[in-house]
């Protein structure tokens, strides 16, 4: 009789998460970016790096994911 409650419970439970569950925003005239449209940071010899030393919060949007490339898709 247990195992009976718990399902019920847990299917009533999966029910309710899925109503409630959001919706994604819907974006008019969405498209992806090129390489070109992104705003990299760079550097070159003439440009000093910033270190840090010790413990320091640091804000930013930088992620980095190793090599950057795009390719075609071809159908």
């Amino acid at each position: 009789m247990a195992y009976l409650i718990i399902a019920v419970v847990s299917a009533v439970a999966m029910v309710a998460m899925y109503l409630l569950m959001p919706t994604p925003p819907e974006m008019e005239n969405a498209k992806a970016k090129g390489l070109d449209e992104f705003s990299m940071p760079t550097n070159s010899n003439s440009r000093v790096v910033p270190e840090l030393f010790g413990t320091c919060e640091l804000k930013g949007n930088i992620i980095w994911y190793g090599d950057l490339r795009s390719r075609e898709i071809q159908k």
